[in-house]
């Protein structure tokens, strides 16, 4: 008997967001190995500013894809309001955020630097990108 594994993931690029140009580190500041996502520079940035790609794993399936969106973009939001990242706005991708008017948020945990959260989303459509069902 043949078994296979395949720990390939695929990524999607869900969002990007901006932060001010002094926030360093950013990537590193926001890793949380609880949720698969990834940062990454992005090619180019507006002058004073610094542009980051947010990508989501989609092998666990796109309802998670969108929770992982909504908490990863509701934490920076999160931070941001409490003045812990500087000239942070989600340039696009914004519709990820809307995920939380959809249904029921559940418990919010701290992880790292990034404020995570348990999502259960019921019945809800997000601007036509993906149906987020539990």
């Amino acid at each position: 008997m043949s078994l296979s594994y395949s720990s390939e993931r695929s990524w999607r690029h869900m969002a990007t967001v901006e932060v001010g140009r002094n926030v360093a580190n950013f990537a590193q500041l926001i890793h949380d190995d609880a949720l698969e996502f990834r940062v990454e520079p992005a090619g180019k940035s507006p002058p004073g500013v610094q542009w980051f790609l947010l990508f989501i794993d989609l092998s666990a399936g796109e309802r998670r894809a969108a929770r992982t969106a909504w908490a990863v973009l509701t934490a920076l939001k999160r931070s941001a309001d409490a003045g812990l990242i500087a000239g942070f706005r989600v340039v696009d991708g914004q519709r990820w955020l809307t995920l939380g008017g959809c249904g029921v948020i559940g418990e919010q945990e701290t992880s790292h630097n990034v404020q995570a959260a348990r999502v259960p989303v019921w019945g809800c459509q997000t601007e036509g990108d993906m149906a987020c069902a539990q």
